[in-house]
């Protein structure tokens, strides 16, 4: 499973770790960042009706200004998705991917600080 995040624009990254998670034995989580993009990503094997909760993505960056700086998901499409899984079909023992992203009319805010000097 990975899970995809947009850090807040202008801001350059100093830190990113992950914070903790529960219900998550046998996964190894991991992040990734690449520009702007921070990915989460856990190995699971995660079954269906067990609940689990994956890690917080915990990310410093320097500010360029003073003002609001906000952090959404990403993705744009089924092609570069904002959250993606694979889940194993029992009957054909193949594994599919389920892909979302957010629908771009109605944008998302994870998360808000607001900067001042």
């Amino acid at each position: 499973m990975t899970v995809s995040v947009l850090l807040p624009s202008d801001t350059e990254l100093v830190s990113v770790e992950l914070s903790g998670g529960r219900d998550l034995e046998g996964s190894v989580q991991s992040v990734e960042v690449t520009g702007e993009r921070v990915d989460l990503t856990a190995s699971g094997p995660f079954y269906g009706g067990e609940s689990f909760e994956l890690p917080t993505i915990i990310a410093a960056v320097t500010a360029p200004s003073t003002g609001e700086l906000t952090s959404s998901p990403a993705g744009t499409g089924f092609e570069n998705p904002g959250i993606e899984l694979w889940s194993l079909d029992p009957a054909t023992q193949q594994f599919s991917p389920a892909r979302c992203y957010p629908d771009s009319a109605q944008p998302v805010t994870l998360s808000t600080t607001t900067v001042s000097y």
